[in-house]
């Protein structure tokens, strides 16, 4: 495994965050890094976070593999009744799938 890449309510919010756990390795930097340099180029609003210890990159960035988890945030619905697959929004998907292509065809 080279790197862990957590896409996690993608479909709505934002600003695209990319978020590394608090002392994982430089790779989980370096990685979160390359991802911000593809959205920035794409014109997105992205900002760099620490991410709580409780996520799907946790165990891999705990495990030494860099790992980031990446998500559009500031979603006041998030994980409530009104949380529903009506809110996605196809567009902000395309978007995180444009960086992470740009960041695979640059970064293999």
């Amino acid at each position: 495994i080279k790197a862990m890449i957590s896409l996690d309510m993608v479909g709505f919010g934002s600003v695209l965050q990319i978020g590394t756990l608090p002392g994982s390795g430089a790779g989980s930097k370096k990685l979160a890094q390359a991802l911000e340099t593809q959205a920035r180029a794409l014109k997105l609003p992205v900002e760099k976070f620490q991410t709580p210890p409780w996520s799907d990159h946790v165990a891999f960035a705990r495990a030494g593999v860099p790992a980031v988890w990446v998500w559009w945030c500031r979603d006041r619905l998030f994980h409530t009744a009104r949380d529903g697959v009506q809110r996605v929004n196809p567009e902000k998907m395309r978007a995180v799938a444009r960086v992470l292509l740009r960041y695979l065809m640059t970064n293999n």
